[in-house]
């Protein structure tokens, strides 16, 4: 056989083998790269609701500011319009918007509304009035909303003494926290407190540590 001739050959060839081994190395890498990110990345979604001029961008893990004032501003509006009837409606509603570790307790309160003998003998309204809402990311990087409004209280109470109604108007803050979870927003924490400010980063600022309270409970 003619070695010295077919020397050349051979050695192309296995040139040629080396750089297809390391290209199949490459493309290999690179198809896993891409599969892994398909499957942990999820769609985006960008929503232009009709009664709304900004827009709502919203994935699996985050949104953007527009969405979570809009789903805050939903909650105080379930939270603060509570009537005798609709105690249980806006118990139950509650439970897709709060987390876990919240929801019994809020769900408690509300409920508490409706076996108050004297919410129900004087057919209470609560109405909720939102004047302005307020979102920031605090330096836990988390997704805050404030809702600032007027509590509005009514109530109609007839006996065979005293008939009338009566009404009680108050300025109240509701501060949520939330957390996007597999694509939908849930309240990890909420609060309420009097006042039309809400409790910012920049109000804890200017707050000597002897002033401050503990907002309440909503």
């Amino acid at each position: 056989m003619r070695i010295n001739a077919l020397g050349p050959t051979i050695d192309l060839a296995l040139r040629n083998n080396t750089i297809l081994l390391f290209t199949t190395i490459i493309l290999s890498v690179c198809l896993a790269i891409c599969v892994s990110m398909n499957v942990s990345d999820h769609e985006r979604i960008v929503l232009v609701p009709p009664h709304m001029d900004q827009k709502m961008e919203v994935s699996w893990r985050h949104a953007n500011a527009a969405y979570y004032k809009a789903w805050g501003l939903y909650a105080t509006t379930l939270v603060g319009n509570v009537t005798p009837k609709t105690v249980d409606f806006v118990a139950d509603a509650l439970g897709f918007l709060l987390h876990p570790s919240i929801y019994p307790r809020i769900r408690a309160q509300v409920k508490g509304l409706a076996e108050d003998p004297v919410f129900q003998r004087a057919n209470a309204i609560n109405y909720f009035a939102p004047h302005e809402v307020t979102y920031e990311v605090d330096a836990d990087r988390r997704q805050k909303v404030f809702v600032t409004g007027q509590l509005i209280t009514s109530n109609f109470e007839a006996t065979t003494a005293v008939s009338g109604a009566r009404s009680d108007t108050k300025w109240v803050v509701y501060e949520m926290t939330f957390e996007q979870t597999d694509g939908r927003p849930v309240i990890v924490e909420l609060t309420s407190y009097p006042g039309r400010q809400p409790h910012t980063m920049k109000w804890w600022s200017t707050q000597q540590p002897s002033l401050v309270n503990k907002p309440a409970e909503p």
